[in-house]
């Protein structure tokens, strides 16, 4: 048929390369709040046409852009949800991208929480507790700590402790630049180390379980002793504890 011309096929069998700057892998983002991502994307031997994007399943595809917003975590939980962000490009030759393995700069880790809005439980209400000694030392340093448990899987954000001469209340807040993840019904072990030897307590206290919200301070023989100390210099894991004192 004439005005027709024969067809040439392509020798263009090279994938384009994508790759992930922002958000690195492991990363922590707030859940509900739009994360804007960046990506690099090449391509050889023809024309870069498209990017496909995706959160746990190959869900949309973009235009040839390299940078674009795209990370809207929205999740229907008040904790938390680990997720694959996946990207691969695709070209005029319809070659495409197959990303990498788990950590590589195709394919992420990222993990979504929710953090402010979110009820906050504490094992101890500051403003309805007061230690029974307020200020103690042994003349040495100390590590002091506390096994709980939450009901609930969640994050920590930080943890609080009573401390004498700071405050006029004695309660000190440290929050976690990163949330600690934490699995439900599992019991954890929350310390802080006083190189000047001085710590608030309370004995008896650890009689029984300490309930607040979906938090418990375990009660001693619930999984061993509570009310944990260990004499040191540098800060070490307590493991030892003397009746059923609680040391704030």
């Amino acid at each position: 048929m004439s005005g027709l011309t024969l067809a040439t096929a392509s020798t263009d069998f090279t994938a384009p390369v994508v790759a992930i700057t922002t958000p690195v892998n492991n990363a922590s983002l707030t859940l509900y709040t739009p994360v804007t991502d960046y990506r690099t994307a090449s391509d050889a031997g023809g024309v870069l046409v498209g990017v496909n994007i995706s959160v746990d399943g190959w869900e949309q595809t973009m235009a040839a852009c390299y940078r674009c917003k795209y990370l809207d975590i929205y999740m229907d939980t008040y904790f938390s949800r680990c997720c694959y962000y996946k990207v691969r490009g695709y070209d005029d030759s319809g070659n495409m991208g197959v990303p990498g393995a788990a950590g590589s700069s195709s394919i992420i880790n990222v993990t979504g929480y929710r953090q402010l809005s979110l009820p906050v439980h504490v094992i101890y209400s500051p403003s309805s507790v007061t230690p029974q000694v307020a200020l103690e030392t042994d003349g040495q340093p100390i590590e002091l700590g506390v096994k709980f448990k939450s009901s609930q899987a969640g994050y920590i954000t930080g943890v609080r402790f009573s401390f004498g001469t700071e405050t006029t209340t004695g309660w000190q807040t440290v929050s976690f630049t990163s949330p600690v993840a934490i699995s439900a019904n599992t019991t954890y072990i929350a310390s802080y180390f006083n190189p000047s030897g001085y710590y608030s307590s309370s004995n008896p206290y650890f009689t029984a379980n300490v309930v607040n919200g979906y938090l418990t301070g375990l009660g001693n023989g619930v999984d061993g002793t509570n009310g944990l100390y260990v004499y040191t210099t540098t800060g070490a894991f307590p493991a030892n504890n003397f009746q059923s004192t609680n040391y704030w």
